[in-house]
């Protein structure tokens, strides 16, 4: 092949390359935007994408779908009065930040009352799954047990663990915010000769 025949199959292989390119990031700036400008999904479409998951996970028969859907009404009229009183409790609390000296005992007894209807709301939960656990055979009760903490995850993640972490060298918090300090380094310094 001689030069000019390079010359122009690498012009053409450079200006493909920058088509691809721009089109790339087109695409990108154009569905980030379509995100952006997208209404956020209703409340509540955490639980039933949870409700759909387990039904479908666990292969729930039309009873056994009948009775789950009973508990997660049940459920829901649980919640709602608790979730009520948690945000009014929220309210009553933060609302005291314009004012210019609050009484620490005040303090103390609207995050305690924060705390009380929390754990009300999650005692609701619980009671709620160990219902729906109670109402598979043994086979489903496995597998409920395997996609429990990915379904309370499903439902706003305001109940149970957080998933777990890995943390790689890069995403390590601050030196200061460590317990104990940073961890050694990969590869330690040679020791200094004396």
């Amino acid at each position: 092949m001689n030069n000019i025949a390079k010359n122009r199959l690498l012009t053409a292989v450079v200006i493909l390359l920058l088509l691809a390119n721009v089109a790339s990031v087109a695409t990108y700036w154009w569905t980030r935007e379509k995100q952006i400008l997208s209404p956020p999904p209703p409340p509540g479409n955490g639980g039933s994408a949870a409700a759909d998951f387990l039904i479908k996970e666990l292969n729930l028969d039309a009873k056994q779908q009948e009775t789950y859907k009973l508990l997660r009404e049940e459920h829901q009229q649980q919640t709602k009065l608790a979730r009520d009183n948690v945000q009014e409790s929220k309210k009553e609390f933060f609302d005291l930040l314009d004012k210019d000296s609050v009484n620490n005992s005040l303090l103390t007894k609207l995050s305690e009352e924060i705390g009380k209807n929390e754990g009300q709301l999650q005692l609701y939960t619980f009671d709620h799954f160990r219902k729906v656990r109670t109402l598979c055979n043994a086979e489903q009760q496995k597998k409920f047990d395997g996609i429990i903490q990915q379904v309370l995850r499903m439902m706003g993640g305001q109940q149970g663990p957080p998933p777990p972490q890995r943390l790689g060298a890069d995403h390590l918090p601050p030196p200061d915010q460590m317990h104990g300090g940073p961890p050694p380094p990969d590869n330690p310094p040679p020791p200094r000769p004396k």
